[in-house]
């Protein structure tokens, strides 16, 4: 065993004749915090998308916990714990800042299936009441608990990163990929961000 949960061995993307990326490898044990740097058009991005499952590499493997999901798709990682933002905000307008983080834990359901929602079940009012509290408690977390009842397609950048960042750990992955999460904050807001992660 490497130690590591998350690893990439071999990784390489061409799009075309150009080779984006080319033998990458990279591991993170558990609780560690790792910082990608490159110029623009390093492969950054392209890289995230084939850790997310986004994109699939054209060489090399992807390991989560020893085991190989290089071609497991996004949904598969998201619901064993690798999560991600990207570089343009990726919020649902539509709705409030509090339902953008709410729906992200709801992916598990919500406990007895559609006749527990249609009967407003004991157990579903309480997950439902917990899944509230957690999302409150991460955006207050986030610097941004007023902003609740807000729609989220009308925040400017820095709010809205710090919405995404909320949504990212509201259900504990095991693997945060963060894409340029600084990007439009304030000073006072990267500290957040910092504090946070």
């Amino acid at each position: 065993m490497s130690g590591y949960v998350f690893e990439a061995r071999g990784v390489g993307v061409r799009f075309g004749g150009v080779r984006a990326l080319t033998g990458v490898d990279l591991g993170v044990r558990a609780g560690e915090v790792c910082g990608l740097i490159g110029p623009n058009g390093a492969g950054k991005t392209t890289l995230f998308d084939v850790l997310s499952g986004i994109r699939r590499p054209d060489r090399g493997r992807i390991l989560l916990d020893g085991v190989d999901v290089t071609r497991r798709s996004p949904v598969w990682r998201a619901r064993h714990g690798v999560r991600r933002t990207f570089q343009r905000r990726q919020l649902f307008g539509q709705l409030s800042v509090a339902d953008n983080v709410l729906v992200a834990q709801e992916w598990r359901g919500g406990g007895g299936g559609l006749a527990a929602d249609l009967l407003a079940a004991p157990g579903r009012r309480a997950r439902e009441r917990a899944r509230r509290e957690r999302g409150e408690a991460l955006l207050a977390e986030c610097g941004i608990g007023e902003l609740g009842p807000s729609y989220a397609g009308g925040l400017p950048a820095g709010r809205g990163r710090m919405v995404e960042l909320a949504r990212a750990v509201a259900d504990g992955p095991r693997v945060l990929l963060l894409d340029e999460p600084a990007s439009g904050l304030s000073g006072a807001e990267r500290e957040r961000l910092a504090a946070v992660v």
